[in-house]
């Protein structure tokens, strides 16, 4: 067996850091440890070239990541209030859907179909169904409208538009029917 025989690895590179082993040599040598900020804070220094281009290349990413791919979208909600005229009276001669069925006639494409086509003529059929919700509210005689889009006035004619489609659907049923 051999004896251990330290390496003095500081002044073979000088600019290591240099940490101390134990507690008594810092006691004799009245230096202080040094803290993670210092250590980031002097290498960041030595390579602040490197550090400014990555954080310009990070801006830019940052920035087309938001401006290009990032879409946001806007959400149009509205609420139609459905009401099946039922009479008290003598059975009526129309009698309409109950209100699960209105929201399913609601998003037929007989609905669906020229709101696309006058607000969203490129986007395709299926993809505008998918932005495109109706459902029951939680009160049982409201029917909630809503469309996401990436320009909020688009978004608002569309919902707006497709409210009045169901309601024109619904009155040329009832007079087709009476």
């Amino acid at each position: 067996m051999r004896t251990f025989q330290p390496q003095d690895v500081v002044a073979a590179i000088p600019e290591r850091i240099q940490v101390p082993t134990s507690s008594s040599a810092l006691a004799q040598a009245g230096a202080t440890l040094p803290t993670l900020v210092r250590v980031f804070a002097s290498e960041a220094l030595k390579h602040k070239n490197l550090m400014l281009a990555w954080g310009i290349a990070t801006v830019v990413l940052i920035t087309f990541v938001v401006m290009v791919i990032a879409k946001p979208l806007y959400r149009v909600e509205g609420k139609l209030s459905y009401w099946p005229n039922y009479s008290r009276g003598a059975k009526p001669i129309y009698t309409p859907p109950n209100i699960k069925s209105a929201v399913q006639i609601l998003k037929s494409a007989a609905v669906l179909e020229p709101v696309r086509a006058k607000h969203t003529s490129g986007m395709s059929k299926d993809e505008f169904s998918k932005n495109v919700r109706v459902e029951v509210s939680k009160q049982s005689e409201f029917v909630d409208v809503g469309v996401d889009h990436p320009n909020p006035a688009i978004a608002a004619a569309v919902a707006s538009d497709l409210m009045e489609e169901g309601l024109k659907f619904f009155a040329d049923v009832r007079a087709k029917t009476i």
